[in-house]
């Protein structure tokens, strides 16, 4: 690795273009060992740096000297930017930590968990425009279960979780600030728990709490151990059925057990023992699937669905990847990818750069991202998610509102279709799709037999 020292001064002129030669004086060096130091960049690179490509891989220095630097080039039409886009942003107090750790082996399990969580949120974020069978890979990237998996994986240091969680709650409303953030709020505090004890699992630190207590358990796939806390959980809330007993119950006898445990937990919001042993008993109707995912987000309950997803995946981990074509590979693929601490980032923007710069508004910077409409940031050092946003229309003038408004009556007008009648054939194009969905495939799949699926109603 290569290194060098830059005033904050010196390392605007450089990134500028001006004062390129400096890399010149950049010295090899075994590891990485940046000192807290006021006013003061240190830069690594992989290879011995080059002036034809000159970016640093990681750029180390104190919040006020970042800011600075972000401010200064940014400010300039012709520098390259986002800074955070060409170099890897390390706040100096984190450096050590950073240089220091080593990606983190997750097992398939655990890995299974956390996907399975970030498709549940994927799907609670959508507000019912998403169910399970419409979800794409791109969607549950845009999770913060997503983005939990990842800081797992890359090892961040336990006492950094917290911002993960704050950083991208922050990051998704500067991106979207026209979103209401109640519902997010909502979403998020509920996911909390389910997201602790997927870090607790995985880590090996003992779980906290009766839910947490509950994936444990599940996790160890010891049969007898489980039997034993389920009924010491469940016969706390009147559930008097053993393991055994419920999983050799008729589906319908299961369904109407979980109907009970809805009714009680739909009127004790809050109450996490209770929606645990509700989102357990749902694993048990349908096993090694998702299928009552849809039906539990109808309880108003988001904490009964997130702890299912979990209870799920650990049961079953293989038949949750596998289903939707695969979608969960997909996921583990981008979760279990880390790159190391001398790669290029791969985001568009970092958090510390977004946020230096959110009084300009995510239009100026929007034309500097990689994709239209979606933008990769990177929450902490290796820690990346997505973030959808919409950019605001440009207002027009009455007048030329109207001659819009002309044009697109002479086009559809030109082609014998009125306006009208477009907007019935799109809403006839949307509920056929939504029809071809409902049908049946022909065969076995997680959501239950094809001969289960001729039927419009929803069975439990």
């Amino acid at each position: 690795m290569w290194h060098l020292k830059f005033s904050k001064r010196d390392f605007v002129e450089f990134w500028l273009g001006s004062n390129k030669k400096i890399i010149k004086k950049a010295q090899r060096i075994s590891y990485a060992e940046p000192a807290m130091e006021e006013d003061v960049i240190h830069a690594y690179w992989r290879e011995e740096p080059s002036i034809d490509y000159f970016f640093p891989s990681t750029i180390v220095a104190t919040d006020s000297v970042l800011n600075f630097i972000f401010t200064a080039v940014n400010s300039s039409p012709s520098a390259s930017a986002p800074v955070s886009a060409f170099s890897r942003i390390v706040l100096s107090s984190d450096a050590e930590s950073y240089f220091s750790s080593s990606p983190m082996k997750l097992s398939d399990s655990s890995i299974a968990a956390i996907v399975s969580v970030s498709m549940a949120e994927a799907t609670m974020h959508s507000e019912g425009r998403l169910g399970l069978r419409q979800l794409s890979s791109a969607a549950c990237k845009r999770t913060l279960a997503y983005a939990w998996g990842k800081a797992l994986t890359a090892r961040t240091a336990a006492q950094n979780f917290d911002r993960v969680a704050d950083r991208w709650f922050d990051t998704y409303g500067l991106i979207n600030s026209q979103v209401p953030s109640d519902n997010l709020r909502h979403i998020v505090s509920a996911e909390i728990g389910a997201l602790n004890a997927y870090a607790q699992i995985s880590i090996g630190l003992p779980p906290t709490g009766e839910a947490a207590n509950l994936a444990y358990t599940i996790n160890r796939k010891d049969r007898d151990l489980l039997s034993s806390y389920w009924s010491r959980l469940s016969g706390a809330f009147g559930f008097e059925i053993s393991l055994d007993a419920l999983s050799q119950s008729t589906r319908e006898e299961r369904g109407t057990y979980l109907q009970e445990a809805l009714l009680l937990a739909t009127s004790s919001h809050g109450d996490e023992p209770l929606a645990a042993i509700c989102a357990f008993i749902a694993t048990q109707v349908a096993p090694g699937s998702l299928e009552h995912l849809e039906l539990l987000k109808q309880s108003g309950n988001p904490e009964i669905v997130f702890w299912y997803a979990l209870y799920a995946a650990l049961q079953s981990p293989n038949e949750i990847m596998a289903a939707l074509g695969g979608l969960g590979y997909k996921i583990y693929r981008d979760i279990a990818c880390v790159e190391d601490q001398l790669s290029s980032p791969t985001s568009d923007i970092s958090y510390e750069e977004l946020k230096a710069l959110e009084r300009s508004g995510i239009e100026s910077l929007a034309k500097k991202f990689g994709h239209v409409g979606v933008v990769e940031v990177e929450l902490l050092p290796l820690v990346t998610s997505s973030f959808s946003y919409g950019l605001k229309q440009a207002k027009v003038s009455r007048n030329e509102a109207a001659s819009q408004a002309s044009e697109e009556n002479d086009r559809y007008g030109s082609s014998r279709i009125s306006y009208a009648h477009k907007l019935k054939l799109e809403q006839a194009i949307v509920m056929l799709s939504q029809l071809a969905n409902e049908l049946p495939s022909g065969g076995d799949d997680m959501y239950g037999s094809s001969s289960s699926r001729r039927s419009t109603k929803r069975k439990l």
